[in-house]
């Protein structure tokens, strides 16, 4: 038996975010904002990641060409669109309720 060293006996993948387009970032950030969006606390980063699934999911369907090396998944951008729009109405619903 050959001794190797654990970096290489397994095989690398080729990073953290291969193969997740654009859509797909929408689509996890506007379902992170929505899930967080009714925590106390945690709203105001939920806020943060509904913006982000909205630029993310605007540049998918932004008709430019120099974001995406692949075809970039339009279905799951307009999801993350819906979900960050509705995470921030609940956002803005669940503060009035707390300052209220």
């Amino acid at each position: 038996m050959v001794f190797r060293f654990r970096r290489e006996a397994i095989p690398r993948r080729g990073g953290p975010a291969e193969g997740m387009d654009l859509g797909t970032r929408s689509l996890v950030f506007g379902a992170v904002a929505l899930a967080g969006s009714w925590i106390a606390v945690f709203n105001i980063v939920a806020f943060v990641a509904a913006l982000w699934a909205i630029g993310f999911g605007m540049l998918v369907l932004w008709p430019t060409g120099w974001i995406p090396t692949q075809e970039p998944n339009t279905r799951r951008a307009v999801a993350g669109i819906v979900l960050g729009v509705l995470a921030i109405v609940v956002f803005a619903v669940t503060a009035y309720g707390f300052l209220r």
